[in-house]
């Protein structure tokens, strides 16, 4: 998304943030932001946020296609891909984790990792079991961390474009002693 620019992102996330069921957890110094976690409790209701707003969204496309018309063939995918209820390569319901970003700049994965606890600590004290996401395997960092996170693998899928994909779920524990301590392990062993 990164690649569709700032207009783009500052809409996305407005849109986002004026879902009620939606959650970010941001981490910032001084006005600077290093990182967020993003999801929802309802990723339906999350959909329809975006399809609701999709026009303004396209407006903010405009700069970043004419700059680079790759982006094109992509874009189109992704909206079109937000009007079907084809659940076979992403979450379309009930709690969802969307984006998990750091600044490839910023050499502080303690501070990533407890971004990711913080966010799933408050989903879970909202009263939700467990949440579902999807993991890029080619973005390696992030791949490389999903043992860690204890999360089943539900299925992989191979996306239009060939990325494969997994599409995997956290389920929170009773016990909120055990829940996370693997977030913990991984950002002191860093």
């Amino acid at each position: 998304m990164h690649k569709l620019g700032l207009a783009f992102l500052v809409k996305y996330y407005k849109i986002l943030l004026s879902e009620k069921y939606s959650l970010v957890v941001l981490a910032e110094n001084d006005g600077t932001a290093y990182g967020f976690h993003s999801g929802t409790s309802r990723a339906e209701e999350h959909r329809q946020a975006i399809l609701k707003n999709k026009c303004r969204l396209a407006i903010t496309l405009v700069p970043p296609i004419l700059k680079c018309p790759r982006l094109t063939k992509e874009t189109i995918r992704r909206f079109r891909s937000l009007g079907a209820l084809d659940s076979s390569y992403r979450v379309t319901e009930g709690p969802r984790g969307e984006y998990w970003a750091w600044l490839p700049s910023l050499k502080d994965p303690a501070s990533s990792i407890k971004v990711l606890e913080i966010w799933h600590k408050i989903m879970k004290a909202s009263g939700v079991p467990g949440v579902r996401f999807e993991v890029d395997l080619c973005n390696k960092r992030i791949a490389e961390n999903i043992g860690v996170l204890k999360a089943e693998i539900l299925k992989e899928v191979v996306l239009p474009d060939g990325r494969k994909r997994q599409i995997l779920e956290l389920k929170y524990g009773e016990n909120p002693a055990e829940d996370f301590t693997f977030l913990q392990s991984k950002g002191q062993r860093r």
